[in-house]
């Protein structure tokens, strides 16, 4: 490592791949010198001294070029809106955008469908699919250009480009953001309490979203359970499981048991759920439900997203990241054997799941032969329908005049 020039109090904190070192001059003032972690023996001191001062001249030049701060922020939400087409052109980018959006709108993890089952049965989803996308995607940038305005103002006080200050994890929000939130000349303290309430208050709505995903399940399923019950089971269940999080090396754990058992399963799971209800029970079907529930008859742009596109590219994405697939790793720092292997067994959990309960269903088909049964199974049960007995008659009604 790099040594500290001598009568200098400094501490480290990560910021992106660099080791942010903030050190008190002699005057008192806070100098941030950036520079990267590298194993030094006794004999290269004088050459890491060379290689901080070198850099430390280079943040006086930055400070320099940037004494400008609107032109330096502008040029730094400027950077968040340009594309890079070259990443663009590999399947890695679409990915984590995919993944981006199964996390930004809850898709495939439960919420949505349980929110949903609470309307009446012709209200207009269509319009609220529009509201709810048109909103998410406003909001994400939206909350794009004022990270990258507040992280541009971190990357101004070091001296640094705005890449060096990002991370694509959770460092961004207790890492970056905290250093950006401290660079603050105008209350601070103010600042950072309403961002860290606003992540409180996002994570509080999340949690309760997909804890009421899972107890809705439970009680359907069980009605003549006490549903307090399974709502203090699954909070507990969810508040030990958490408690490694926040271990020493909780950070870790996040960010493989992200990887391994939500990124790849719920990719698998939306993509099977577009495979079921496109090309099992049929695009022609689920058309003919939604012009039912909803009045009018949707177009071809969406017979051909969820019959070809979305299939064959989630399809060709996941592939093609699985065959790339690296080892993965945190702050240039590679997992264990140990640790990979767990988390592939925690994705094999996950995604077993899928062929166990599809054997159950099977099973518990009506045919007298393994093959009658498995082919029972791939048609709608006898309580397939509207509930409402009225309204499934007009639905039964509105379907034979369809075929």
């Amino acid at each position: 490592m790099g040594s500290i020039p001598n009568g200098v109090d400094s501490h480290k904190s990560f910021v992106g791949e660099s080791i942010i070192l903030q050190s008190m001059d002699t005057r008192g003032g806070l100098v941030n010198i950036s520079y990267e972690e590298e194993a030094q023996n006794d004999s290269g001191k004088d050459s890491a001294n060379d290689s901080v001062n070198a850099k430390s001249e280079d943040d006086v030049s930055k400070r320099e070029r940037w004494a400008n701060p609107t032109e330096f922020l502008m040029s730094c939400i400027e950077y968040f809106l340009t594309p890079d087409w070259e990443k663009i052109k590999g399947p890695k980018i679409w990915f984590e955008a995919v993944n981006q959006c199964f996390f930004s709108l809850a898709t495939s993890f439960g919420p949505l469908v349980m929110f949903g089952s609470f309307n009446e049965f012709k209200h207009n989803t269509y319009r609220d699919a529009w509201i709810v996308s048109c909103l998410d995607t406003f909001t994400s940038l939206f909350a794009g250009v004022i990270v990258f305005a507040v992280l541009g103002n971190l990357a101004g006080e070091l001296g640094v480009e705005v890449k060096d200050v990002t991370r694509g994890d959770a460092g961004l929000s207790f890492v970056s953001f905290a250093q950006a939130l401290g660079t603050f000349t105008f209350l601070p303290q103010v600042f950072s309490i309403l961002f860290y309430l606003m992540l409180l208050t996002l994570g509080i709505g999340s949690g309760v979203a997909t804890t009421q995903a899972i107890v809705s399940v439970v009680c359907d399923e069980f009605p003549h359970w006490k549903r307090w019950k399974v709502v203090s089971t699954v909070c507990s269940l969810g508040f030990l499981t958490g408690i490694m999080y926040v271990t020493p090396g909780g950070m870790f754990l996040l960010d493989l048991v992200s990887h391994f058992g939500v990124d790849y399963v719920i990719y698998l799971m939306a993509l099977l759920e577009v495979f079921a209800i496109a090309w099992l029970y049929g695009v022609n079907n689920i058309m003919k439900d939604l012009e039912f529930m909803l009045g009018m008859k949707l177009g071809w742009y969406w017979r051909i997203c969820w019959a070809f596109t979305i299939p064959v590219g989630l399809t060709s994405i996941l592939a093609y990241s699985l065959a790339t697939e690296k080892r993965w790793t945190l702050n240039g720092l590679e997992y264990p054997d140990f640790a990979i292997n767990s988390g592939w067994v925690v994705s094999a959990i996950g995604i077993g799941m899928i062929p166990a309960w599809g054997l159950y269903t099977i099973i518990t088909s009506n045919g007298s032969t393994f093959i009658e049964k498995l082919q029972n199974s791939f048609q709608p049960t006898k309580s397939w329908g509207p509930m409402d007995p009225k309204t499934r008659q007009e639905w039964l009604a509105f379907k034979a005049t369809k075929n």
